[in-house]
C-alpha cells in the first residue's frame, strides 16, 4: 500500500485541528492502494493524535514566544529551527519505503522550493494546500517581491495545489502565471 504523508509541523491551533479533520475523513474513506499519515512535531497535542491513521511525531518542536526573555532573542530562535526542522524531515523520509506523495499544510517560504526539489528526486510527488497565496503579514523589513519569488518558486516544485476557499484558485493563478501547475478548489472542512 502506498503512504501519502501529511506534512503539519503545528503541534496545537488551528493548523494542527485542521489537519487532524483532514486525516480523519481522508482515513475513513479507504481510498484503494493509499494509506494516509501525519508527520507533525514532537510536542503534537494528544487531542490532534488518533487511532484512525499513523502519527509520526518526529520534527524539532519549536518554543513559544512566551518561553523567551524578549522578542528579539524569540525572533533570533527562530532562524535556525526552520532549517533544522526540515533537514529532520527529509532525513526521516529518505528511511521510508512505499512513499506516493507528501501532502504539505505548511511550509517555511524561504526553504520550500529546496526542499520539494530534494523530495521529487526521490520519486515522491509534492502536494500543497494553500491556505493564503500572500502572508496576511509580511517580516518586518523584508521586501514584498522576495517572498513572492518564495512563493512562487514553492508552489513551482508543487505537482498538484488545492486551494481554500475556491476564489483563491484566481488570485493563485495570478501570482504563477498561466501553467501547467493544477490548481484544484476544494471546500473547508466545517470542525465537529
Amino acid at each position: 500500500m502506498k503512504k501519502i504523508y501529511m506534512y503539519t509541523p503545528s503541534s496545537d491551533g488551528g493548523m494542527a485541528l485542521y489537519a487532524w479533520e483532514l486525516l480523519n475523513a481522508l482515513a475513513a474513506q479507504r481510498r484503494a492502494g493509499y494509506q494516509f499519515e501525519m508527520v507533525s512535531s514532537e510536542d503534537l497535542a494528544d487531542q490532534f493524535k488518533s487511532d484512525t491513521y499513523p502519527v509520526h511525531a518526529i520534527l524539532p518542536a519549536l518554543r513559544q514566544r512566551s518561553q523567551f526573555a524578549n522578542k528579539l532573542t524569540w525572533v533570533a530562535s527562530r532562524l535556525s529551527p526552520y532549517s533544522r526542522r526540515e533537514w529532520a524531515f527529509l532525513r526521516w523520509l529518505r528511511q521510508q519505503r512505499d512513499v506516493a506523495g507528501v501532502h504539505f499544510q505548511e511550509w517555511t517560504p524561504w526553504l520550500a522550493a529546496g526542499m520539494f526539489r530534494k523530495i521529487r528526486k526521490m520519486g515522491i510527488k509534492i502536494y500543497y494546500t494553500v491556505h493564503n497565496v500572500v502572508p496576511h503579514h509580511y517580516p518586518p523589513m523584508l521586501p514584498k517581491a522576495v517572498m513572492h519569488r518564495w512563493i512562487r518558486n514553492g508552489c513551482m516544485q508543487c505537482d498538484g495545489l488545492f486551494v481554500l476557499p475556491h476564489p483563491l484558485a484566481d488570485q493563485l493563478t495570478n501570482v504563477l502565471g498561466r501553467g501547467d501547475r493544477p490548481i484544484q478548489g476544494a471546500r473547508h472542512g466545517v470542525w465537529n
